[in-house]
């Protein structure tokens, strides 16, 4: 392996030594917040059909009710979740990038609406994909296991029982086997925020294939960091996520990256002076007196 990832791993916490709070910022706006608020939804409807069926006798106002959360949830993931994920990766990759020339925020892409819809553009097309594959990876063998469930309740001979549950068994091993291919499928897809981040000026197909190229090239690498920060990741993934696991791990990945890639730099600073060239023009002899 061409480099060490205990050292990475170590370049990143030190990186993160002077960013604790901002840091903070990051993990409340992109792992508490959205935790959070899909666990008070969940409270709420595991609450609300006894409260309605309660106090207003119906319903249809469960249902209303329902869509109406289901909704807001979906405008809230798509129009300020993901612009603000794209956002953290973009602070991570600027505190890890060599010569940094202004403040990292992880508001970045709300500070202009060029950017914003670009990050809303980019979210959503990586929610097809990934939605899309899910799809294809799950619906045969969802169906066939649909299938076999109900053949097996309504039937009344034994030999079709047996039968509908071996195929039920094997529906649900397909299920698990679409599962994994499509989680394995859409890991081409990840480096998009981070080269979004790189470049903002990037147009989408770029961003896509420079995605999937990289994955390709850098194979070995990429897995390698994969398989080492596996458990990182499990513990940022638990019901009271790890502070420091999550930062540890996108530092790490970022700094990979940094290392990797010729990462787009924008010069703030004023170009040098320089003096201006004055042309001595000839002055041509006129016969006449004006």
């Amino acid at each position: 392996m061409e480099f060490s990832i205990q050292k990475v791993k170590r370049c990143g916490k030190s990186v993160l030594c002077p960013h604790r709070r901002e840091a903070a910022r990051v993990v409340f706006f992109t792992v508490f917040l959205p935790f959070l608020l899909l666990l008070l939804w969940g409270i709420f409807l595991y609450h609300s059909p006894r409260f309605f069926s309660v106090k207003l006798m119906g319903q249809t106002v469960f249902v209303s009710v329902f869509a109406v959360g289901t909704a807001a949830a979906a405008i809230f993931f798509l129009f300020f979740y993901l612009p603000l994920w794209l956002g953290a990766k973009y602070w991570y990759l600027e505190i890890c990038r060599p010569g940094k020339l202004r403040v990292p925020s992880v508001f970045y892409y709300f500070s202009s609406f060029r950017l914003y819809g670009k990050a809303v553009f980019t979210g959503f097309q990586l929610v097809f994909c990934r939605a899309v594959l899910i799809l294809l990876g799950l619906l045969p063998s969802g169906i066939a296991a649909v299938v076999s469930a109900v053949i097996y309740r309504q039937s009344t001979n034994d030999l079709g029982r047996s039968l509908s549950l071996l195929c039920l068994i094997a529906s649900t091993g397909l299920l698990l086997c679409g599962m994994a291919g499509a989680k394995y499928a859409g890991r081409r897809y990840f480096w998009v925020p981070w080269l979004l981040a790189a470049d903002p000026s990037m147009t989408s197909r770029r961003l896509f294939e420079g995605s999937v190229r990289l994955c390709h090239e850098k194979r070995a690498v990429w897995e390698g960091v994969y398989r080492r920060l596996w458990g990182k990741r499990l513990l940022s993934f638990g019901i009271l996520p790890s502070f420091w696991a999550l930062p540890i791990v996108n530092c790490t990945l970022a700094l990979w990256l940094s290392g990797q890639l010729p990462i787009y730099e924008k010069n703030n600073f004023p170009a040098p002076f320089r003096q201006r060239k004055i042309r001595h023009l000839p002055v041509r002899k006129k016969f006449f007196p004006a």
